[in-house]
């Protein structure tokens, strides 16, 4: 029995202006991984020139969100780690994976505090993935009511991923989910096309 899971194909350049315009609404909907939406995503790696590994550059972004009568204010912070297991490519370059940090405020007050890395996914993950992949996309994802994080696993400078979804109660527990969100819409507008 193949347990493997299928992998995302998506082509950044193709949905980044209609994700742009989702960013300047506060609708951090996920889909495509686009450069600024996925926190630094679109960062260029880079190259340590003696050891010959490729780094995402740290990054971090602040927002906030209102749900219900509560403001949420959050901020996502990464950094490439090598303490983590490098990736290497099929072309043989070797990448860096990355630690991701969530804080977020409720109302001013300390909320949640979580610090994930690819190991966070991996009972979800691919076998491919889980080997080869980085975790390189976190944004929040307004597409829906609630306090969710739409986060990526990729296959590094590709656009190859497994999506996942993070959503936060009120209480700040976790529950963590493949994002099969764009499988479901996929499926529906082959309907509406008759395909």
């Amino acid at each position: 029995q193949n347990n493997a899971l299928p992998m995302k194909i998506t082509h950044k350049t193709g949905l980044c202006a209609c994700c742009a315009a989702a960013i300047l609404l506060a609708a951090c909907g996920r889909g495509s991984k686009p450069a600024e939406a996925l926190v630094g995503q679109g960062d260029m790696e880079v190259s340590d020139t003696i050891s010959g590994i490729q780094r995402m550059r740290t990054y971090d972004y602040s927002d906030s969100i209102r749900q219900g009568s509560h403001l949420y204010v959050y901020t996502i912070h990464r950094e490439a780690c090598d303490s983590l297991p490098m990736v290497t490519d099929e072309s043989g370059y070797i990448f860096a994976d990355n630690i991701y940090q969530l804080t977020i405020l409720k109302d001013g007050q300390p909320f949640v505090r979580r610090r994930f890395t690819k190991s966070s996914f991996a009972h979800l993950l691919s076998a491919d993935f889980r080997k080869q992949g980085i975790l390189d996309g976190f944004m929040c994802d307004t597409s829906q009511p609630g306090l969710h994080f739409a986060v990526s696993v990729s296959y590094p400078q590709s656009d190859m991923y497994e999506p996942f979804l993070l959503t936060f109660d009120e209480q700040g527990g976790m529950v963590l989910e493949r994002d099969t969100r764009s499988d479901i819409e996929a499926e529906e507008g082959s309907e509406d096309e008759g395909v």
